[in-house]
């Protein structure tokens, strides 16, 4: 298959060009996959397999599903996050807003989550998580502390937990299959998550690349009306999980 953007000769099955990162269109085989299965996708299920759309690239870190793309961990798992969050204020189940919080000498923005109503279908993944921390008193609260109880106790990768909750509800919604021989860094997250390694199914997530389209969309339009807050949102992600770090 050559790419559409630069001409490259790519091998399928692929999601996107490696030279360039251009989604390929899937062919008419793969349609009824799309239509089937991409309802169940949340956004950062989007963002996790086709993270080389949405983080900064690396040399080593997380090889995006279907691709020869690395990309880095905090960037990634940001994206993550912030797409959930943008899906979720979209349908109208949360507010996000900038706060202050009050420190010894000085007070310092943080990022405020508010439940605004439960959603008509049980949401799971991230989207998931971010809800059900939500919940009984918590129906406001910072996004540090939203961040802190979606990954539990204390673990020695942080960044694991996000993107293993993610790629378990991907496999759920039937993109990763079970797989003991998969990829090292997918055994190391579902040494983390999951009760098995996971190995991604090319063809489906191929048929569902045109959605990564419509979520930079959503983000841009996020971004665009909620710049300062977005910026804040990046800090408050990675303050939490580098407060996971060190009391691990």
């Amino acid at each position: 298959m050559k790419c559409s953007r630069c001409g490259n000769d790519v091998l399928t099955p692929a999601s996107a060009c490696p030279a360039c990162g251009q989604p390929l269109q899937p062919d008419a085989s793969t349609t009824q996959v799309h239509s089937a299965t991409v309802s169940r996708l949340n956004a950062s299920d989007i963002v996790l397999m086709f993270g080389d759309h949405f983080a900064e690239w690396k040399e080593e870190g997380y090889k995006v599903p279907c691709s020869q793309v690395e990309v880095g961990f905090s960037s990634l798992v940001v994206a993550m996050v912030t797409a959930a969050l943008a899906s979720l204020a979209g349908e109208g189940l949360v507010g996000v807003a900038k706060g202050q919080k009050k420190g010894f000498l000085f007070k310092s923005d943080v990022v405020v989550v508010s439940k605004q109503k439960e959603p008509t279908e049980a949401k799971e993944g991230v989207e998931g998580k971010i809800l059900t921390s939500l919940t009984g008193d918590a129906q406001k609260d910072s996004l540090r502390d939203v961040v802190r109880r979606i990954l539990g106790q204390s673990t020695m990768d942080p960044y694991t937990v996000i993107l293993g909750q993610a790629m378990e509800h991907a496999h759920q919604a039937g993109f990763f299959v079970e797989d003991e021989k998969a990829s090292p860094i997918v055994k190391f997250l579902a040494g983390k998550t999951v009760a098995t390694p996971l190995s991604p199914l090319c063809d489906r997530i191929t048929a569902v690349a045109g959605e990564v389209h419509k979520m930079q969309a959503l983000l841009e339009s996020f971004k665009s009306q909620n710049t300062d807050l977005c910026a804040v949102i990046a800090a408050d992600i990675k303050k939490s999980i580098n407060t996971a770090y060190i009391q691990s």
